[in-house]
């Protein structure tokens, strides 16, 4: 394998449109890519029957990373619980590093984002993790990274 690029996290949504809508809202993202009950190429990529899809690909200024947002339908909800923490194999949160953490967190919880605990100090900066309303997880991070040293020259 010659070459890596990391070209889009996924994170699984209850409700797409409130989580398109949180994202925008929240963190300024733009909506690059939208499609509705795709069937065919979701059973084939995981393998389960009678599965689709609907999903949106986010982008942000200054990342080419992309988040896609995915909504599945035809699973089989019985005893099914949602997650309350990200915590187990599979499951997993975006983090996004601001200059000011309590505008943030006073942005998200106005649209209705929980926090799962409490900010925590750590060597490079405080940090606190969050599920907004569709259940997805992210994590506010105000981190101050040493500078990387060029030691090519």
């Amino acid at each position: 394998m010659n070459s890596k690029e990391l070209i889009h996290s996924g994170l699984s949504t209850k409700d797409l449109e409130a989580c398109i809508n949180f994202y925008v809202e929240a963190f300024g993202f733009e909506v690059i890519f939208k499609e509705s009950n795709i069937k065919k190429e979701i059973e084939s990529i995981t393998g389960v029957k009678n599965l689709s899809c609907s999903l949106a690909q986010l982008s942000i200024p200054g990342s080419d990373h992309l988040l896609e947002l995915l909504q599945f339908h035809g699973l089989n909800p019985d005893g099914f619980v949602p997650p309350k923490l990200p915590l187990h194999p599979g499951q997993g949160h975006i983090a996004f590093n601001v200059k000011n953490m309590e505008s943030c967190i006073a942005k998200v919880t106005d649209l209705g984002a929980k926090p799962l605990g409490s900010i925590t100090k750590f060597p490079e900066g405080r940090a606190a993790y969050f599920c907004e309303p569709s259940g997805t997880f992210f994590e506010i991070s105000e981190a101050k990274y040493p500078e990387t040293k060029d030691e090519s020259n």
